[in-house]
C-alpha cells in the first residue's frame, strides 16, 4: 500500500496504523516525503518498509516497488544510517526506561506524538481521561516539559520507531 505522504492526516495516520496492526502481512510505504525529518516522523508513528521523496526518480521509485514486493526493505541509506543511530542511542544501557517513563508513560506520549487529543487516547488504551491526564502530568514532569507541544516534539525526536503505539494488554503501569 502506498501512501501519499501530502494527503496524509492525523485520522488517516491512526486509521493505518490500525490496519497494520491487524493486518501485518501489509506491506505500508510512503511516496513524496519531503524530507529525512519527514521520514522520521512517520516512521516514528507507522511501521513503514518503504520511503520514497519527491525528488525521487521514477525508475528508482520501480526498483523500490520491486524490492518492497520482494519482502524487503525500502530507505536510502542516510535514512536507515539515522535510525540505526537513533535506536541505539534509546536503548545503550539495555532495558532502561526512557527519560525514566514508564510503558504506559511511552504508549500515551507516543499517541500524543501522532497528535491524539486526550479523549482519543484514553479511547485507544481503554483507559478514563482522568488517567491520561495524570500519566501525562508524570511524563511532563520527568521530560521537564510544560507544554503538550514540547511533550510532542519530544516523542518525535526521542521515540524509535519500535516504541508501542497501542496497548497490547489491560495494565495501568
Amino acid at each position: 500500500m502506498l501512501l501519499d505522504a501530502d494527503h496524509i492526516d492525523l485520522a488517516s495516520l491512526q486509521a493505518w496504523h490500525q490496519r497494520v496492526t491487524e493486518e501485518p502481512t501489509l506491506t505500508l510505504a510512503a511516496f513524496h516525503l519531503g524530507s529525512e525529518d519527514h521520514a522520521i516522523e512517520l516512521l516514528a508513528t507507522l511501521p513503514l518498509q518503504g520511503v520514497f521523496y519527491r525528488h525521487d526518480a521514477p525508475a528508482l521509485v520501480d526498483k523500490g516497488i520491486e524490492v518492497l514486493l520482494g519482502g524487503e526493505l525500502w530507505m536510502s541509506r542516510t535514512l536507515m544510517t539515522r535510525l540505526i543511530a537513533l535506536y541505539r542511542r534509546q536503548h545503550l544501557g539495555g532495558q532502561r526506561a526512557i527519560n525514566g517513563l514508564s510503558r504506559r508513560e511511552l504508549e500515551i506520549i507516543g499517541q500524543l506524538g501522532v497528535g491524539a487529543s486526550n479523549p482519543e487516547i484514553a479511547r485507544q488504551l481503554v483507559i478514563s481521561e482522568h488517567t491520561v491526564k495524570t500519566h501525562l502530568y508524570n511524563i511532563y514532569r520527568k521530560l521537564k516539559v510544560r507544554t503538550r507541544d514540547q511533550a510532542r516534539a519530544w516523542a518525535h525526536y526521542h521515540l524509535p520507531a519500535g516504541i508501542p503505539r497501542q496497548s497490547t494488554t489491560s495494565d495501568e503501569a
